[in-house]
């Protein structure tokens, strides 16, 4: 019984001697670096960006998400220090956005060959601004996969923290950039008992491509794209409530190209005498919410030139198709609606 005695307290003490020097490395990396982060903010929105050195140069790094469409973004570092930045690059594939910076400044290594020098299991952490609060919080975790592009944490980083850098605790390099998080409900049919969160980070080392940034043309294309992502909700709502047997208030939308065969089908109706004329009404109507439906995004094709919103504006196809197929089909029946 001594001898089990005397195992557990030797255990409890390694245990507590092992956390002391988890947090003492944490410490003394966040204090290493404490001038190579940075908050992003452009009014009440913000996130996070770092000063990184890939090969001989160093570069202030954050997501294409957290600069693209900001009139005026800042990056400023902890001790108040407003950096300036110069000429900008777009990662082909990636959401990942590089400035030009001064030589003056300190930066974090960034990692080459990310499969080869990190295994599932190491610590990481990641530097950033969560919650866009303006403070920088180390967030602690552990590699949870690698890919091609991508690298999958356990740290629990939030909103605010994107654009914050992964730091592989053993080499004190970073091998992603903090994106995005994905979640899941829970579907016991899949074998989900809770809802799933997973986190991810593009990796640097496998950009092959930038892009140089014209910011007129690169917030233009964001413009461009939002516009649809905005009209794909407001056709989704509109329809959704048709299929419930009710109607939308053209004044409720805010689309031009959704409000115009609403408001006209509205008009119509009032001018209706036959049963014909309903169902002539109502394929207006339809072709009208068909138009607002794949006319934008053909237009756009023609418009948009950045890998970050090419691919952007094929998502918003994706979700799209589904619309646009309804109406073909309700077309073709001529349903009453």
């Amino acid at each position: 019984m001594k001898l089990l005695y005397v195992a557990l307290c030797s255990g409890l003490q390694m245990s507590a001697m092992s956390a002391d020097v988890f947090q003492k490395e944490i410490g003394e990396l966040l204090q290493k670096h404490r001038r190579s982060v940075a908050v992003v903010k452009d009014g009440d929105t913000g996130g996070s960006a770092f000063i990184g050195k890939i090969g001989k140069g160093k570069y202030l790094i954050t997501n294409q998400h957290v600069v693209a469409g900001r009139a005026n973004p800042t990056f400023t570092m902890p001790d108040r220090t407003l950096l300036k930045v110069g000429s900008a690059a777009a990662a082909f594939g990636h959401d990942v956005m590089s400035f030009g910076i001064a030589d003056d400044v300190t930066a974090i290594d960034v990692m080459q060959n990310v499969e080869q020098l990190t295994a599932v299991g190491d610590d990481v952490v990641v530097l950033g601004n969560p919650d866009a609060a303006g403070v920088i919080r180390p967030i602690t975790g552990k590699v949870l996969g690698i890919g091609p592009q991508l690298v999958e944490v356990s740290a629990e980083f939030v909103a605010g923290n994107s654009g914050s850098p992964i730091v592989h605790l053993k080499t004190g390099q970073v091998i992603g950039v903090a994106t995005y998080i994905t979640r899941e409900s829970k579907d016991i049919s899949e074998g989900r008992l809770a809802p799933t969160v997973r986190r991810f980070g593009y990796r640097l080392d496998s950009i092959k491509r930038w892009e140089p940034v014209r910011w007129w043309d690169y917030n233009d294309e964001y413009e461009t794209v939002e516009k649809i992502q905005q009209r794909s909700v407001e056709l989704m709502a509109v329809l959704s409530r048709l299929q419930q047997g009710k109607t939308t208030h053209p004044k409720s939308v805010k689309d031009p190209m959704v409000q115009a065969p609403l408001s006209k089908f509205a008009l119509s109706l009032n001018a209706i005498k036959s049963a014909q004329d309903y169902l002539d009404t109502t394929e207006e109507f339809i072709k009208g919410l068909k138009r607002a439906a794949t006319e934008d995004i053909d237009i756009a094709r023609r418009r948009v030139g950045y890998d970050f919103f090419l691919e952007r504006l094929a998502e918003e196809e994706r979700m799209r198709a589904p619309i646009a197929e309804l109406l073909e089909t309700a077309l073709k029946t001529k349903p009453s609606l």
